[in-house]
């Protein structure tokens, strides 16, 4: 909601104010990129994730410590997904902010 002096008690109050000032499409936006944003993550974070961690549980003679190779292997993964995908995020995040900013200006615009 573009407007400062909208107070918003709660989650359904916040979906009904937003649906009707903004529309219901608005409640979505950002959507797409975000979606757009997790299939690379996903294709990345689960190949490595898997690579390592079998890597790490051939080199176990004893499975002694059952929790290293999927510890380890959530920590590789996750730190080379994030790596990856922090630029996408970014430009995630401006597309939102943008779209934002251009639904704010033509409400404006409307009402004048």
């Amino acid at each position: 909601i573009s407007h400062p002096s909208v107070r918003l008690n709660g989650m359904i109050d916040a979906f009904l104010k937003i649906g009707r000032q903004e529309g219901v499409t608005s409640l979505w936006r950002g959507l797409r990129p975000t979606l757009m944003m997790q299939l690379p993550a996903s294709a990345l974070y689960f190949p490595i994730y898997e690579v390592v961690k079998e890597k790490i549980e051939k080199g176990e003679q004893e499975p002694t410590n059952f929790w290293v190779g999927p510890v380890v292997a959530g920590l590789v993964s996750r730190t080379i997904t994030g790596t990856v995908v922090s630029p996408l995020e970014l430009v995630r995040t401006n597309l939102q902010a943008n779209a934002v900013a251009d639904a704010s200006i033509e409400s404006n615009n409307m009402i004048k």
